[in-house]
């Protein structure tokens, strides 16, 4: 005799997956939407599909060096001005509509991680990165950049790709990392990742935990 099994699909706003500030304002990315949250009178309200976002369930947030508010999902892209939602697909460029993380260079230009590999934001449209040396189409979970502008983009399971001084270096399982979830530098400029088995740091060649 087979148990009928009744599964329910849902968001969930309590669920926070990024965080910035815009404008006045704080929003939270979550798997339920954009929370806007004002911090003078302490109201909020979630900002959906209905609005203009590409997906409710939201993976990442950033501001950019021209006030615009981006939010990565896995449907793509939204880019918020002040007053009107525009999205981003595979057909602008990305590499997959599968965003995984959101960072801005030195320069001011928007860099994207997606499950496909990383791609850069050209004014219009998006560009595969796709430089010798680089992570390619591999599968990505973060990209960053450091104080001394080298940038940082962890894969899934493949490894950690560095860009220092315009030459692609990689890092795998020989120098202590199977990949990363996130990279962040500390206030003594070290070099930091965060894993599935724990966290490290890099000092010149490799990563220790």
């Amino acid at each position: 005799k087979k148990i009928p099994v009744e599964i329910t699909q849902y968001t969930d706003p309590t669920c926070v997956t990024g965080i910035t500030k815009f404008r006045g304002n704080v929003y939270c990315s979550t798997r339920g939407g954009l929370v806007k949250w004002d911090i003078d009178s302490k109201e909020y309200e979630i900002i959906t599909t209905a609005n203009g976002l590409p997906s409710n369930v939201l993976t990442c947030t950033i501001v950019d060096n021209d006030d615009r508010l981006w939010v990565g999902s896995h449907e793509g892209i939204g880019m918020f001005n002040g007053s009107t939602w525009k999205t981003y697909g595979v057909s602008d460029g990305l590499p997959s509509p599968d965003i995984t993380d959101l960072e801005v260079d030195p320069s001011g230009k928007l860099w994207v991680g997606t499950k496909d590999g990383v791609a850069s934001f050209e004014g219009r449209r998006f560009k595969l990165l796709a430089e010798k040396g680089s992570p390619g189409r591999k599968q990505i979970e973060c990209v960053y950049f450091d104080k001394g502008g080298n940038f940082w983009v962890g894969t899934s399971n493949e490894g950690i790709y560095y860009n220092m001084k315009g030459e692609w270096k990689y890092s795998g399982r020989a120098h202590g990392t199977t990949g990363a979830k996130e990279i962040a530098q500390s206030w003594d400029l070290g070099i930091w990742s965060a894993t599935w088995i724990g966290i490290f740091i890099w000092d010149g060649v490799g990563w220790k935990i």
